[in-house]
This record gives C-alpha cells, structure tokens and sequence, in this order.
C-alpha cells in the first residue's frame, strides 16, 4: 500500500513540476524498502522531471546472507499516438557483489506503459525481483 501512496505522490508531484520552468523543478527523491520470500531491499528512487532521468539505487541483503549493491539508471519519455500517451523508460542496470565489488549482472531494459505510476512500479519491481533473484 505505502508503494501506491508513494506513486502516487510522485505522480502528482510529476504533474506539479511538469508545469514549472525546468530552473525551479526539483529531483523527486524517496525511500524504497521492499522485502520478499528471497530476501530485502533497501534504497533510494529518485526523480528529476527538468531531465526527465530516474534512479534506483541501493543495497539487497539475500536470505543466504550475500549482499549486493544495485544501480539502475534512465530516463523516461513520453509520446502520443491516437490521443493515447506512451511512457518508456529506458534504464542501465547494474548489480554488484557488495563485499568484493565483482560484476553479478549488467544490461539494458526498457519498459513502456500508458501510466506513468504503473511504468515506474514496472521498473521498481523488474529491478528489486531482479536483484533478489541473485
């Protein structure tokens, strides 16, 4: 439930600033906190409507006790077609061992909506499923 609030709220805020001249529009910043059968995760989502980028930055901690780092960065556009918006986020992500710095996983992804809380909870829940799975 605290997910939807937060979306939404940060929707809203989305809108709010949307209208402002970029100089006065600030990063959105919130805490992240999700936990699962694999495990918890701990971070920050962030929010810059003047750039249109997004972030999603933390630490998991496994059930078997490994820790990883997590960075997945983007941005997001919007179009239109046939009076029906389009929202995509394309993002990096990286997951990283936290105690040895190694590599565990890098890639691209995209996820496209025509919601904007529903794409930024597609790219919350891709990137901590993902980080949790390792």
């Amino acid at each position: 439930m605290n997910k939807i609030r937060f979306l939404s709220l940060l929707s809203i805020s989305l809108l709010t600033t949307a209208s402002l001249p970029s100089s006065q529009a600030a990063p959105i910043c919130k805490p992240v906190t999700e936990t699962t059968s694999a495990g918890t995760f701990t971070g920050n989502l962030c929010f810059d409507p003047a750039t249109g980028s997004i972030e999603l930055s933390g630490t998991a901690v496994l059930n078997n006790g490994q820790q990883v780092d997590v960075s997945a960065t983007g941005s997001i556009s919007f179009s239109f077609s046939n009076w029906t918006p389009s929202i995509t986020i394309h993002y990096h992500l990286e997951i990283t061992d936290a105690v040895t710095g190694s590599e565990i996983l890098t890639t691209d992804l995209q996820i496209t909506g025509t919601s904007f809380t529903l794409v930024v909870t597609k790219f919350m829940t891709t990137v901590v499923d993902l980080t949790l799975v390792f």
